[in-house]
């Protein structure tokens, strides 16, 4: 399921991933399982194409960048932005055992 994350956030016929150049192998065997179970579960064909020009850094763990519309969508599915994104949501809760509540806080998203 985790594979097809990124195409139900596009919702788009046409996708391009970007992979590390070590992991091109690996990504397109993963490509094919999620091009097969997108079309299962949506009925929409979707055509995938692995960039070959143009790699993700060396310097990632891994995951993918996926662009759609000429990359004017793109979702960032690489173990860095994960970590980030996971960082950032824990915030208010790393204030709060750091400090204590805030008997002002009328928000708790």
């Amino acid at each position: 399921q985790r594979r097809v994350q990124g195409y139900f956030h596009l919702l788009e016929k046409d996708v391009l991933i970007r992979c590390r150049e070590t992991d091109k192998d690996l990504t397109q065997e993963a490509v094919t399982i999620a091009t097969e179970e997108y079309k299962k579960l949506t009925n929409m064909d979707i055509h995938t194409f692995i960039d070959t020009n143009v790699y993700l850094s060396k310097d990632l763990a891994g995951g993918v960048e996926i662009f759609a519309q000429n990359g004017k969508l793109r979702v960032l599915n690489t173990l860095e932005s994960r970590l980030e994104q996971i960082s950032y949501q824990m915030v208010p809760q790393l204030r709060e055992d750091l400090f204590g509540g805030n008997s002002n806080r009328k928000f708790y998203d």
